[in-house]
Protein backbone atom coordinates (compact mmCIF):
# COMPACT_ATOMS: atom_id res chain seq x y z
CA UNK A 1 0.00 0.00 0.00
CA UNK A 2 2.43 2.36 0.85
CA UNK A 3 4.75 1.68 -2.20
CA UNK A 4 1.99 2.52 -4.26
CA UNK A 5 0.36 5.71 -2.01
CA UNK A 6 4.37 7.07 -2.65
CA UNK A 7 3.51 6.20 -6.69
CA UNK A 8 0.23 8.38 -6.79
CA UNK A 9 2.18 11.26 -5.34
CA UNK A 10 5.30 11.05 -7.52
CA UNK A 11 2.64 11.52 -10.46
CA UNK A 12 1.42 14.03 -9.12
CA UNK A 13 4.29 16.03 -8.58
CA UNK A 14 5.46 15.34 -12.23
CA UNK A 15 2.63 16.26 -13.24
CA UNK A 16 2.22 19.73 -11.31
CA UNK A 17 6.53 19.90 -12.51
CA UNK A 18 5.17 19.74 -16.30
CA UNK A 19 2.52 22.56 -15.63
CA UNK A 20 5.34 24.93 -14.23
CA UNK A 21 8.28 24.24 -16.98
CA UNK A 22 4.72 24.97 -19.63
CA UNK A 23 4.08 27.98 -17.74
CA UNK A 24 8.38 29.02 -17.64
CA UNK A 25 8.14 27.90 -21.25
CA UNK A 26 5.45 30.73 -22.06
CA UNK A 27 7.17 33.43 -20.24
CA UNK A 28 10.36 32.92 -21.73
CA UNK A 29 9.16 32.68 -24.89
CA UNK A 30 7.34 35.74 -24.52
CA UNK A 31 10.69 37.69 -23.29
CA UNK A 32 12.23 36.59 -26.18
CA UNK A 33 9.33 38.38 -28.52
Amino acid sequence: MTSQASDDVGSEISTTTTATDRALIRIMKTRQN
